[in-house]
């Protein structure tokens, strides 16, 4: 059995549901669309230039001898009965049968879909890939079990570097040549599998490993995610305006354009619309995964009134383990006020005027407008 073969039996033994190889050549036809782009500011926010873009395109930046990367790929597609027994019985997780969705794509995520949310109306939504334990380190520590797996099996000074997500490499460019999945035209990296329900992490490494082949398949005709998206921040197939992503804007920090606050909705951490409508994802596998089971509960844990004036202390305890405690505090503070005046919820009408005294400028804006909006 060849490396490669060894590495991937291996991969599936520890629960990481897709593995690619490809080589750590440069990404320059990435480099060369994500200049492009920054130039006409849809990166803004994310403070990139030239040099961060050449850096985090090129493996070798990262690792001087790379010659491979691994990349690797875990569902955090949950099953809708799963989390209702969870919520239910506050049961402990469990192991999810190797069961496919059935074609409901609007029924099994209580969290992110609003038309058919399981939450009450006075709560926010969070995207489905915060609803289990923080992705990252469960994705370190499997790429990091791997790499011990390795060190045993290889004769040559096996070196590594691991990255999920925060670190500086282009990750989906990476999953999409390690023959992972496809592009979408929202920019999600696709599975056969999984759809595009899919946590990716990589390992850059010194070894020479045969590459897998990327196989690009487009969407055809569909245009599903284009027409779906709010604030139309797909502005064409493959081409996406960060500064008007929902998701995006519920995890940045200060100020959020006053003509896209309507748009967020309830969200107020990630947004699932593209995903959601999606016909790739109808027919996706759920995960057997059970740290992405929730960990957070509905009902007055998650009602906006509550969440608008949440301190410091609570709002450590209730999302410590979760990836919603990267934003901080007054982020998600600052989204449970828009949502409730998305909603006209009268209930936090008192929680509002409490911030009017809060040492947040951004934060005594969003409640004016949020009070004003209420009682129009």
């Amino acid at each position: 059995m060849s490396l490669e073969s060894k590495i991937k039996d291996f991969s599936k033994g520890i629960g990481i549901d897709l593995i690619g190889i490809t080589s750590a050549e440069p990404f320059n036809d990435v480099e060369r669309v994500f200049i492009e782009r920054i130039k006409k500011g849809y990166y803004r926010s994310f403070n990139y230039n030239s040099e961060r873009v050449k850096f985090i395109c090129n493996p070798k930046k990262i690792l001087p001898d790379a010659k491979s990367i691994i990349s690797i790929a875990l569902s955090y597609n949950v099953h809708v009965e799963e989390i209702e027994n969870k919520l239910r019985e506050n049961s402990n997780n469990t192991l999810l049968k190797d069961q496919k969705n059935k074609g409901v794509v609007n029924s099994y995520n209580i969290y992110s879909n609003e038309r058919e949310t399981g939450s009450k109306e006075n709560t926010g939504i969070i995207s489905k890939f915060a609803l289990g334990i923080d992705y990252h380190e469960i994705l370190r520590d499997k790429l990091e079990i791997l790499a011990d797996f390795i060190k045993k099996i290889s004769l040559k000074n096996f070196k590594y570097k691991i990255l999920v997500d925060t670190g500086p490499m282009v990750d989906r460019a990476v999953a999409f040549r390690a023959g992972i999945g496809q592009y979408g035209k929202n920019c999600c990296i696709i599975t056969k599998r999984f759809g595009s329900w899919i946590f990716l992490g990589e390992m850059i490494t010194n070894l020479e490993l045969q590459s897998d082949k990327s196989n690009f398949e487009d969407c055809g005709d569909c245009d599903l995610c284009i027409r779906a998206c709010p604030t139309q921040a797909i502005i064409s197939p493959y081409i996406i305006d960060t500064r008007k992503c929902i998701s995006h804007l519920t995890q940045k920090k200060g100020e959020i354009p006053m003509n896209l606050l309507e748009k967020m909705g309830r969200r107020i951490y990630g947004c699932d619309i593209c995903q959601d409508v999606c016909p790739y994802n109808k027919e996706a596998e759920f995960t057997k995964e059970s740290d992405f089971l929730p960990i957070l509960q509905t009902g007055k844990d998650l009602e906006l009134s509550k969440l608008i004036n949440i301190n410091e202390s609570d709002y450590n305890k209730l999302f410590s383990s979760s990836v919603i405690t990267w934003i901080g505090r007054n982020t998600l503070r600052r989204n449970a006020i828009i949502a409730s005046g998305n909603i006209a919820d009268l209930n936090a009408i008192d929680s509002l005027l409490k911030v009017y005294k809060d040492d947040d400028e951004i934060i005594r804006k969003y409640a004016d407008w949020a009070i004003k909006k209420i009682k129009k």
